[in-house]
C-alpha cells in the first residue's frame, strides 16, 4: 500500500531557543502562510530542507502547495469540486503519482477518501466522529492482495480540550501527546476538513521497537503574534526538524 508522504516530520533532535508562551494567537483567529520549510537533520533518513509555496482560494481553502525551486519536485494540487467533496494530486517530478477523492461529511470533516496512486494500488480510508465531533477512527482499506480488505485501524482519545491524547494502532502501539494550554493551533495548511488539535504540541511520544521516542516543540511568534518556526527535538539527538512559516 502507498500513502501520500507525510508532509511534517514529527521527530526532531536540537533545541535552537526557548518557546515564547506570553505571544499566542486566538483560537478563532486562524493564518495562512505564504510559504512554508521543513529543513530536516536526522540521523536515520539523512538531511533534507523543503521550501512550499502556498495559495489559497477566495474562501481561503489551500489549492496548490508547491516545492520550489522551479520546476517543482513535489507538488500538491486542490480541487473543490462541490460542497462535499473535493480531489487532491499529488505531482513528483512533473509526474501525477496519486489521486486522491474525497467526500465531506454533515460536519464538513472527511468522511471517507479513496486514493489511487500510479501503480494502480486503491486505498480506501473511512473516519468516524463522536458526539463531540472528534475523530475517534479511521479504518484504512486497500487492494495490494487483489481484493478491498481491511488493512488497519486506528483509533483516538482526546482531553477536555478536544486535543488528541493517544492514538493506537491495531497491534497497540501507542502514540501519546501533550500541548502548551495556551498556545493554539492556528496556521492553517495541509488537508482541508480534517480534524486538528486545538492546542499547539508540546510534547510527541511515538513507538520505537518498544522504546518509545518523544519529540519536544518549541514555538517562536512575530510581532502580530503570528507562528513562525516550530523546533521540535528527539531525546537522544536523533533529528532535528525546523518548519517556519512566512505571510
Amino acid at each position: 500500500m502507498k500513502k501520500i508522504p507525510c508532509l511534517a516530520i514529527l521527530l526532531a533532535a536540537l533545541i535552537l531557543g526557548s518557546c515564547k508562551k506570553d505571544n499566542s494567537t486566538h483560537p478563532d483567529v486562524q493564518t495562512y502562510p505564504k510559504t512554508y520549510t521543513e529543513d530536516v537533520r536526522s540521523l536515520v533518513v539523512g538531511n533534507s530542507k523543503t521550501t512550499y509555496d502556498l495559495t489559497y482560494d477566495a474562501s481561503n481553502q489551500l489549492i496548490s502547495m508547491v516545492s520550489t525551486p522551479a520546476p517543482p519536485a513535489t507538488q500538491f494540487n486542490y480541487q473543490y469540486t462541490s460542497g462535499t467533496t473535493f480531489t487532491l494530486d499529488l505531482y513528483l517530478n512533473g509526474s501525477l503519482d496519486t489521486h486522491l477523492t474525497a467526500w465531506l461529511n454533515s460536519l464538513s470533516y472527511v468522511d471517507s477518501t479513496l486514493q489511487v496512486n500510479s501503480t494502480n494500488d486503491t486505498t480506501i480510508d473511512k473516519y468516524f466522529y463522536d458526539a463531540k465531533k472528534e475523530l475517534v477512527q479511521q479504518i484504512t482499506y486497500d487492494n495490494s492482495g487483489g481484493s478491498m480488505a481491511p488493512f488497519s485501524t486506528t483509533n483516538y482519545t482526546y482531553d477536555n480540550n478536544g486535543n488528541p491524547l493517544t492514538q493506537i494502532d491495531d497491534i497497540g502501539d501507542t502514540t501519546i501527546w501533550t500541548y502548551y494550554p495556551n498556545l493554539y493551533y492556528t496556521v492553517n495548511i495541509g488537508l482541508p476538513h480534517m480534524y486538528t488539535s486545538k492546542n499547539l504540541i508540546k510534547t510527541q511520544s511515538v513507538p520505537n521497537g518498544g522504546q518509545p521516542v518523544t519529540a519536544t516543540h518549541f514555538y517562536f511568534f512575530d510581532g502580530s503574534s503570528r507562528l513562525i518556526e516550530d523546533s521540535a527535538v528527539v531525546t537522544g539527538g536523533l533529528a532535528t526538524v525546523v518548519k517556519t512559516y512566512t505571510y
